[in-house]
């Protein structure tokens, strides 16, 4: 469950996140922060630990299906949606609500499914959702639709990592002479070529065997730096990989080994740009922070280099 509530949080929760739901409150992400930290190997408390975000989620959705009823109510029921009479009918009978379910949520995930590895984040993340909710809430049984679902990474599967299908036929790499291995992270951890966090779905990303360099399945191929070798063993008395899902946003001094890599346009080679230290204050304000102050880097290097250009 460890891996699961990773995948939840970087998917939907940190800032940043390709889907991230605006609504939930602070005191809401310290709490599962907290959880997180402490009991991740907890399965009873991880179990609940999402319940009030996803209280939050449901008011949202409440207010959508307001909306919903309104527009139906002001005679636009052939817009959006089947008719009256057949939702009616469908309350009280399974076989015609999971009818429904299909004529309105396969065509969605047809389209949002159609090229995975080339698609943005929040196209990746919206299909998995598409699809988990069509296979383990409703339980669709079309062929169509299981064909759709087989494209995609399902949320809370048990279906083991390694069997990704957005991985299948690249589970390894090799790139300036980095040896990368598709890797399952349990903590936030940042992309060393972008900066950003690697998100989603177990394997989440790639991690060099010789120096760790741990990058998105994306940024493979863009990788400037050459691999700078095997590393030393690390110290196991210090190992944090279970700590702070929101405090670990901002990278720390014990990070400086591996920083963050852009490729320096004037020069036409790599250089590190050096972390920044983390302003005081809670865990989620540095989080929203470090991607802001990440963001304003990006923008800051293309305005550069265009001015170079």
């Amino acid at each position: 469950m460890k891996r699961w509530a990773y995948e939840i949080t970087s998917s939907f929760l940190l800032p940043g996140a390709p889907l991230h739901l605006s609504n939930v409150e602070e005191n809401v992400l310290h709490e599962i922060d907290e959880t997180l930290q402490n009991e991740l190997d907890k399965e009873e408390i991880l179990r609940k630990v999402f319940w009030k975000a996803r209280q939050r989620c449901r008011e949202d959705l409440n207010e959508q299906l307001a909306d919903f009823r309104n527009k139906r109510s002001a005679g636009l029921g052939s817009i959006f949606g089947p008719p009256d009479h057949a939702l009616e009918e469908s309350m009280h009978n399974k076989t015609k609500e999971l009818q429904i379910v299909e004529n309105l949520l396969v065509p969605c995930l047809e389209s949002v499914s159609d090229d995975l590895k080339n698609a943005t984040d929040q196209m990746i993340v919206t299909a998995s959702s598409l699809a988990t909710i069509l296979l383990k809430y409703y339980g669709v049984r079309s062929q169509q639709a299981h064909q759709l679902i087989d494209r995609c990474p399902l949320f809370v599967s048990k279906e083991r990592p390694l069997r990704s299908k957005i991985f299948r036929g690249s589970k390894k790499q090799v790139y300036r002479d980095h040896h990368f291995n598709q890797h399952t992270y349990y903590s936030v951890t940042y992309c060393n070529h972008c900066g950003l966090i690697i998100w989603g779905i177990a394997p989440q990303g790639y991690q060099c065997t010789n120096c760790e360099m741990n990058i998105h399945k994306s940024c493979a191929k863009q990788v400037e730096e050459v691999c700078i070798g095997q590393l030393h063993k690390k110290d196991r008395s210090r190992d944090t990989r279970f700590s702070s899902i929101l405090g670990k946003i901002m990278a720390d001094d014990k990070d400086n080994k591996r920083k963050v890599s852009q490729v320096c346009a004037a020069q036409n080679s790599t250089f590190y740009i050096s972390p920044t230290i983390a302003p005081a204050g809670t865990l989620v304000e540095r989080a929203r922070k470090g991607l802001e102050e990440g963001n304003s880097d990006i923008l800051g290097l293309v305005s550069e280099t265009d001015s170079i250009t």
